[in-house]
């Protein structure tokens, strides 16, 4: 058996600018801020956003700019009292036309309503007079609020 001698030149693995590599790292850690929690401190600091100070909420001056979902016109109800029923819910807002689904979310924990529903209607007229005539009326001593789950944005 003949033995082989393997040699290995280091200088190929050493770098020719040692001193460089520390100036980018503390050239690329000088671009990073470190931020903490959601939505960090200001809005205004986020890059490409400037300066924004307003934001769509769920009111009644999104009428008329409500979207059709995939399942029809969709209303959103909140204020709904923990103990309430599909059903119950299915009665109130089939006065006001076809419901096509009514979905609770329920707290996994305490097994009650988490306080909101989603409502969906076939026709646009039916869900807007629905929104018109219960939004703000009291169901089981809650005052509720309806309004369409998905309107258009309105850049103001």
């Amino acid at each position: 058996m003949e033995r082989y001698e393997i040699t290995v030149d280091d200088s190929a693995f050493e770098d020719d600018e040692p001193e460089r590599e520390p100036q980018e790292k503390l050239k690329l850690k000088s671009t990073v801020s470190k931020r903490k929690g959601r939505g960090f401190s200001s809005v205004a600091e986020a890059p490409g956003l400037g300066s924004i100070t307003h934001f769509d909420s769920l009111s009644s001056s999104s009428m008329g700019r409500a979207m059709q979902s995939v399942e029809g016109w969709t209303l959103f109800v909140t204020g709904l009292h923990e103990e309430i029923g599909e059903e119950q819910l299915l009665d109130l807002f089939s006065e006001h036309g076809s419901v096509k689904s009514v979905r609770l979310s329920l707290d996994h924990r305490t097994g009650f309503v988490k306080g909101y529903a989603l409502v969906d209607f076939s026709d646009y007229h039916e869900a807007l007079q629905a929104k018109e005539t219960l939004d703000g009326s009291l169901f089981l001593d809650c005052p509720m609020r309806v309004d369409f789950a998905f309107v258009k944005p309105s850049f103001e």
